[in-house]
């Protein structure tokens, strides 16, 4: 692992893409299966877009690190969100990414899973539970998503040393982005493309005129 950290550290762009699936807990049947596509840069912060199975834009989701501020815009009811965000609680949740799974392994005990075929590469796997990486965003942002219980499990390329893929479930707090509920959510990111050129503009939130902005501490007294 500390090879794979060496070599992720060196790396400053990547984009991934992700499967979510979203189940109400104690329910069975999921309530939302969603398409996320995820830029990331170390520079600039993460940028995430999420479609439901329609094709719609459901949000996007920018985590500035010069603006050191969240923002949460969401098309289909015209609204957004912007939050700020110290440091300390920003570099925390550029985390959450393969490369941040990284460093999760490295502060916290993990297993071995050993080898598999993880999107036709075969790789090595490493599986962490309950990271305090984790919860310790969840804590900061109580308001957006709290976890409460997570599994991760990272899939590294054995001929690149570098992540293909990660797999994680997670339970969640009520939130923002939970829609006030209680969540299992099943993760599963893939295709990767590491050290690639990304557009500025990605990392500039556009919030057309008619956008209604919703004030955090008002949602979150209310809920």
């Amino acid at each position: 692992m500390a090879e794979v950290a060496e070599k992720v550290q060196k790396i400053h762009t990547f984009t991934h893409k992700e499967k979510r699936v979203c189940t109400v807990v104690g329910k069975e049947t999921p309530c939302l299966v969603a398409d996320v596509f995820k830029y990331c840069s170390s520079e600039y912060g993460i940028v995430e877009e999420q479609y439901s199975e329609s094709g719609e834009l459901m949000h996007q989701i920018y985590i500035l690190r010069n603006e050191k501020c969240i923002m949460i815009v969401f098309p289909m009811c015209k609204k957004y969100t912007r939050i700020p965000l110290s440091e300390q609680i920003l570099q925390k949740m550029t985390q959450l990414t393969p490369k941040g799974v990284v460093e999760m392994l490295l502060s916290d005990e993990h297993i071995k899973l050993g080898r598999n075929t993880f999107d036709g590469v075969e790789a090595e796997g490493f599986e962490i539970t309950n990271s305090s990486m984790l919860t310790d965003i969840g804590k900061d942002v109580q308001y957006l998503c709290s976890i409460e219980g997570s599994v991760m499990r990272l899939w590294v390329d054995i001929d690149t040393s570098l992540p293909v893929g990660l797999e994680g479930e997670l339970i969640t707090g009520r939130g923002l982005l939970t829609g006030f509920q209680r969540l299992e959510i099943n993760v599963t990111a893939f295709d990767i493309q590491w050290d690639v050129e990304l557009n500025d503009d990605i990392f500039k939130p556009n919030i057309p005129d008619d956008y209604t902005f919703i004030n955090p501490n008002q949602q979150n007294s209310q809920n």
